[in-house]
């Protein structure tokens, strides 16, 4: 096996385990399970996650648990202790140790700043704006991009190109997983996606399901850049109605595609799922 068909099996491996851990965020995890999802020995799964992930899988799993936490903190008035619990910490004083190193604030404080900074948002958003709707679970073809929104571009063209070759196409989704407002922009986690079914999964891309469930959707007119205020108002409308956000990816649905209609006139449906 050449070098680089090494490192591609390697980084298939490894994006299993992502993919993983990802869905068993709230469950007891360690390196030598994670390991045997990615079919690496645990003393080469050390190296190769952090070579390839740029940091240990043990601390990935817990930035995602410590991220995931402080967008509750934002989001919802759950108590403190509760969201520590899930983030797999059950001593409070271990949570505020670990969320301060991360954050710089205790998670008191990081709540409190959040809500002195809503005092100041825009005008509640009419009625209107957005509505709850029950979606069924969707199932798609998707492809990880790992970086800044604004550059997902290459992974679009990768995943058409690999889904118009086998005689694939559908409606596009994006599955936004991480929020500006927590995490490092190189550090976003974005999955490109075609509805297409069930369908073999080939090389990096995957089969995934979208979540079914209750959602606030919204419509976004315009440029993806302002993609972010769309976000604003929707979490201030369901959160208004005292609907919870659940800490899951939200969802985009794109009505028109780059290039065939103005910017202006780009049309981005999105949707957070409440619970």
């Amino acid at each position: 096996m050449t070098r680089s068909r090494t490192l591609e099996e390697h980084r298939l491996r490894i994006a299993r385990a992502i993919e993983h851990l990802e869905t068993h965020l709230d469950e007891p995890l360690d390196v030598v399970s994670l390991a045997r999802v990615a079919c690496i020995s645990e003393f080469h799964f050390h190296r190769v996650f952090r070579a390839i992930v740029g940091e240990s899988a043990m601390s990935h799993v817990r930035r995602l648990r410590l991220e995931r936490a402080a967008r509750q903190l934002r989001t919802s008035d759950r108590k403190v202790i509760d969201i520590a619990l899930e983030a797999g910490f059950e001593v409070h004083e271990a949570f505020t140790r670990a969320f301060s190193s991360q954050f710089g604030v205790s998670p008191s404080d990081y709540r409190r700043a959040h809500a002195r900074g809503a005092a100041h948002a825009p005008a509640s958003p009419p009625p209107s704006f957005a509505r709850v709707e029950a979606r069924e679970p969707i199932t798609v073809l998707a492809l990880r991009h790992v970086g800044a929104y604004s550059d997902v571009g290459a992974t679009w063209s990768a995943l058409y190109s690999a889904a118009f070759s086998r005689g694939l196409g559908g409606a596009a989704y994006g599955l936004c997983y991480d929020d500006p407002e927590v995490t490092d922009p190189s550090r976003f986690r974005y999955d490109a996606c075609l509805a297409v079914g069930a369908v073999e999964p080939l090389g990096e891309l995957r089969s995934h399901t979208i979540a079914g469930g209750t959602y606030a959707v919204t419509l976004h007119r315009g440029s993806y850049s302002s993609l972010g205020e769309s976000y604003g108002l929707l979490t201030r409308w369901a959160l208004e109605r005292d609907l919870e956000i659940v800490p899951d990816a939200s969802v985009e649905r794109y009505l028109a595609a780059p290039g065939t209609v103005p910017e202006a006139d780009l049309c981005t449906e999105i949707a957070l799922r409440i619970g």
